[in-house]
């Protein structure tokens, strides 16, 4: 039987207070605030919560997409290696909002992460009628965990089959001629952005179609400011009708950014309904 969810919250501030000690809490409260206290420890509890359905997220598919590594302990060849930032896999209940909340007619678009690490982004994009889902990513030994992801797949009845992970720098990978979403989890600076922004910008004037870039990006000091970069580059603009939702399930919680690409309908080529309702 399940429990309501104001129980289950309740239960799970409770074992929290408990674990912390009731007076730790209470000095929190002092000093900062209640209200500020009571807004980190629904964020704790969320993020709690989010490691059980990262959990079950793998169990499910038998997968290995959970961790976090720094920098230095990835086996990362190139010059992309100054400029990339540690691996953390997406909140899987928040990407599965977010790719939603898109309203594209998915079965148009290539899917394609950037920075993919172990695979959860490409796994979770499966789950929906993408034509094909590409993975990159220069660290080699998360490519081959995400490659071993992808293999424990092949017996799953997926709503997309068609399923890869590139042992590539991202500044020199070109997205497929047809329509694409394009998919960034902080995974490096602004300057390796926008080189690989340079090459989705060659790309597109090759072959003008509909592009849709998906950035999340957590509330961090000194993070990747992705509305500076995206200015820079007069063929994108904000996604329009679009409502990014914030993912409260890590702690700073983690917020949708959408763009599109500026379409002169003269000129598109892409194929059945071009990716729009």
């Amino acid at each position: 039987m399940s429990r309501p969810a104001s129980a289950s919250w309740m239960n799970q501030a409770f074992g929290y207070l408990v674990r912390r000690g009731v007076m730790a809490n209470l000095a929190r409260a002092r000093e900062h605030g209640a209200a500020t206290t009571l807004k980190r420890l629904r964020a704790i509890i969320r993020a709690s919560m989010e490691l059980r359905s990262a959990a079950a997220f793998d169990q499910r598919y038998g997968v290995d997409t959970r961790g976090q590594l720094a920098v230095r302990d990835l086996d990362i060849h190139g010059r992309s290696a100054s400029l990339a930032y540690g691996f953390g896999s997406i909140p899987v209940v928040g990407f599965r909002r977010a790719l939603r909340s898109l309203g594209l007619i998915f079965e148009d678009f290539s899917f394609i992460d950037f920075g993919c690490g172990k695979g959860r982004a490409l796994i979770l994009a499966a789950e929906f009628r993408f034509c094909q889902v590409i993975g990159v990513e220069h660290a080699a030994d998360l490519a081959a965990i995400a490659e071993r992801n992808i293999a424990s797949l092949a017996a799953r009845d997926m709503a997309c089959s068609d399923i890869v992970c590139r042992l590539s720098d991202a500044a020199q990978f070109d997205p497929p001629d047809q329509p694409c979403l394009l998919f960034f989890y902080t995974p490096f600076h602004d300057a390796l952005l926008r080189q690989v922004l340079d090459r989705v910008k060659a790309s597109f004037d090759l072959q003008p179609r509909r592009l849709v870039l998906l950035f999340a990006r957590q509330r961090i000091e000194g993070g990747p400011r992705i509305d500076r970069a995206v200015a820079d580059f007069d063929f994108l603009r904000p996604m329009k009708g679009y409502a990014p939702p914030t993912d409260w399930a890590t702690f700073p919680p983690i917020d949708y950014l959408a763009f599109e690409a500026r379409l002169d309908r003269s000129r598109i080529i892409a194929p059945r309904s071009l990716g729009m309702r």
